[in-house]
Order: C-alpha cells, then structure tokens, then sequence
C-alpha cells in the first residue's frame, strides 16, 4: 500500500513561469494588469497633458494679452516721461514672468528665456492707434485680448495655470499703474483716477 502511494502520488513540482512585462507570473498577468490600469491609464493622461505645446499662433495670442493689457493702462494717463517709465516697468514683469511662475507651463512656453530667444514668440508693441488711445477704447481691447487667450488655454492648461496666468496679466496692469505718477518727472500720485478705473475694468473682466 505504502508503495502503490508513492507511486501514484504526484511530487509537486517547481514551476518557473516566464516573466510578463509587469514582472509577474504569466498566469498572474491579466490580474496583475487589471490592478495596475489605473494607475497607467492616469500617468497616460498626465503625460499627454504635460507636453501639451502651443502653436505659434497660440503663443502670439497668449503673449498679446499681458502686453496689450499694460499698455492700454499706460495710454489711460499719457505723459511723456511717466509713460516712458510704465513701458520699462512693463518689460521688467514680462521679462521676468517665467521666474516668477517656475511651474506654470503656459507662461514658461511664452515667456521664458528659452522661447523668447527662439525668435517664435515676439514681445512687440501692440498695434495702438491714436484715436484709439483718445477714444479711450484700448481697455477694450485688452478685455478681448484677455477672453481670446483665456480661450486658447481652454482644455489644454490646469486650472491653477490659467489662474496665475490671469494674476500674471494683472500684475502687468498693475505694475504699469504703479510705477510713475503725473507730475514732473513721473512724480506725484503713482496711480491716478483714469488709471484707477482701467484697473477696476480689468480686474472685474480678470475675475482676480
């Protein structure tokens, strides 16, 4: 009896399944890859996000907006020197943008060294014509320019993204209303009353 046992008892034997591509048994891959989907499918999403590029039409628009902006507040209160000091405290924010949002990739494919070095994105002075700037429309402007944008950026940037880019473009505005005042020599009150109200408009269309 004891013999018949022996002999008709399987000795399990090792076995070595060949390694899947998720490191684990071939019969345990289908399990194995059910619990890992998720977590792939995530990073394949994550990764199509971030190396979302942007046309060079896109980036016209998306860098039109902060100059036009800061621009339509300097030509609220023109002065010779004081608007000559807005426009260099304007390219100072522009310039320094991609500093200041090390992680925003909006404002690193526009603004950054990198990309105004390429040549692709041009920080030129926005098309302001005279009676633009007696009739006092250029706020309006900026308010177009800003919904375009804002509307480029829809679907392919993270909330977050476009709202320190609308911080961003405020700050243009800003800085520009700040930096000289109407009297002699950019001196005086810095931010004056058709300034002030060229903020508020902008600031309302920004929701910021």
């Amino acid at each position: 009896m004891r013999a018949a046992l022996t002999s008709h008892t399987s000795i399990p034997q090792r076995i070595h399944p060949r390694p899947s591509g998720l490191g684990v048994p071939e019969r345990e891959a289908p399990i194995a890859f059910l619990s890992f989907s998720p977590i792939l499918i995530a990073a394949f999403f994550c990764c199509k996000r971030m190396t979302t590029s942007y046309t060079p039409q896109e980036q016209a628009t998306i860098a039109q907006a902060p100059l036009l902006t800061g621009f339509a507040v300097a030509a609220s209160d023109l002065g010779i020197v004081s608007t000559a000091i807005e426009v260099a405290a304007l390219s100072k924010e522009i310039v320094g943008a991609a500093k200041k949002y090390p992680h925003n990739k909006v404002i690193q494919a526009v603004f950054s060294e990198a990309a105004l070095r390429s040549g692709v994105v041009k920080l030129e002075t926005p098309d302001v014509k005279p009676d633009d700037v007696k009739a006092g429309v250029l706020v309006d402007r900026a308010i177009v320019a800003i919904n375009t944008a804002l509307d480029t950026l829809h679907g392919k940037a993270t909330p977050e993204e476009i709202s320190e880019y609308k911080a961003f473009i405020y700050a243009c505005a800003d800085v520009v209303a700040k930096a000289a005042g109407s009297g002699l020599f950019g001196s005086g009150v810095k931010v004056s009353d058709p300034e002030a109200g060229a903020l508020a408009q902008l600031k309302a269309a920004l929701a910021v």
